[in-house]
């Protein structure tokens, strides 16, 4: 493996957590290119991308944004012990905190912006790996990998019919020369957490615990 340059903090991480660059984008939902390009300071660490990273790694976001390659990354995410807090992120904590922390709560209905931020750095993925497919003249056999993951895809989780008209909508606008408006379909997300309430205990099950303490 080649080791990278440590011009950025994305790389001082990588390396000190044991990740090569492919982990590191599957970890965080990007493309690698994307991860080489930050680390070689040929593109601009997004605050969202930053964001994502220190959910998904534990690292501090400050520490991240702040660029300084001599200091060693301090352990300070979002779902962090506060106790543990500006220590040095290991890879033992980093291994600890994905295990017991970092996938906690990621399907609730809360928690849609880190399947928003997922979506549009797939987008851009698909239209850059289109991008390249077209300049190949093998825009037909991209087309057809595409459509048979998706296929697959559908088979194993559905397909949720607001989701699909809502990119029908898009397509049309594309069809008329207007430019891509995502909004629509992200948008759809902001509805998960009413669709999802979860029903407190009813009265008969609240009425038959009290029952049960009572006979105790």
């Amino acid at each position: 493996m080649r080791i990278s340059p440590l011009r950025h903090t994305l790389a001082v991480l990588r390396t000190s957590i044991g990740l090569r660059q492919q982990q590191m984008a599957d970890l965080v939902g990007c493309s690698k290119a994307t991860i080489q390009a930050v680390e070689l300071n040929k593109l601009k660490l997004s605050e969202s991308l930053a964001e994502l990273i220190s959910a998904a790694t534990g690292v501090s976001l400050d520490w991240l944004l702040k660029g300084d390659t001599k200091t060693p990354p301090l352990f300070g995410g979002p779902k962090c012990d506060k106790k543990r807090l500006g220590v040095v992120l290991t890879p033992e904590l980093f291994h600890f905190y994905r295990d017991h922390v970092a996938t906690q709560g990621i399907d609730e209905p809360e928690n849609v912006q880190h399947i928003k931020t997922f979506l549009v750095f797939t987008f851009t993925d698909i239209a850059a790996l289109a991008f390249n497919a077209r300049l190949k003249s093998k825009t037909a056999l991209f087309q057809y990998r595409i459509n048979g993951y998706v296929a697959a895809l559908k088979k194993e989780f559905g397909f949720a019919e607001n989701i699909k008209r809502a990119a029908e909508q898009m397509l049309r606008d594309a069809e008329a020369g207007e430019s891509i408006n995502v909004n629509p379909v992200l948008a759809e997300f902001n509805g998960l957490k009413a669709r999802f309430v979860r029903p407190g205990p009813s009265r008969r099950s609240a009425t038959q615990s009290k029952t049960k303490r009572s006979r105790r």
